[in-house]
């Protein structure tokens, strides 16, 4: 079994225990319904971002990922990607879905943290929420500050760890190590 599973089904069993002790069977029984309400109002969302994920992994194939890293590396391709990275619509999900994809491509590992910073710190998509909620000189003051993270990570990874291609950090721990060029 995976870490992660583990520990969210620790994390499931403990907090259910402490549910039972705090209000008895009818607290966890709510806890599950509320659980069940949330499943269904993301589910159509979750299955909408998988199909898209597959698509893109078709779509998106291995020679096809090669041409466009060979075209846009170096400076070139860390900038394009930090700033595309803003670009990547969706949440948590769609995002690490499709660049969990990428890794089995051979995506190296500058670009990849260049656009997981892109993503994480552009965002595009919420500049019209935090003008709205913080005030605009607030707004384009974060984004002017933030501006060079992205470049500057892909560019120290870039310098740190050349030629590191990331094929797959998915899999289980200790089976992988053959198959990747880097191991961090």
């Amino acid at each position: 079994m995976k870490l992660p599973i583990i520990s969210i089904a620790a994390a499931t069993v403990i907090l259910i225990v402490i549910a039972y002790c705090t209000g008895g069977l009818p607290l966890v029984l709510e806890g599950i319904d509320n659980a069940w309400e949330t499943a269904m109002d993301t589910m159509l969302f979750l299955v909408a971002a998988f199909i898209i994920i597959g698509q893109l992994r078709q779509l998106l194939t291995t020679e096809l990922v090669n041409n466009w890293i060979q075209k846009f590396s170096g400076v070139k391709g860390i900038l394009i990607c930090a700033l595309c990275g803003g670009f990547l619509p969706g949440n948590p999900f769609v995002v690490y879905s499709f660049l969990g994809s990428m890794f089995k491509k051979g995506i190296p590992f500058h670009i990849l943290l260049s656009i997981i910073a892109g993503k994480r710190i552009y965002n595009y998509t919420r500049f019209p929420i935090e003008i709205a909620l913080i005030g605009p000189q607030v707004a384009i003051l974060r984004y002017l500050i933030t501006l060079p993270a992205p470049l500057l990570m892909g560019l120290l990874s870039y310098r740190l760890f050349p030629n590191k291609i990331v094929t797959s950090l998915l899999e289980k721990e200790g089976e992988s190590d053959a198959r990747t060029t880097a191991n961090f």
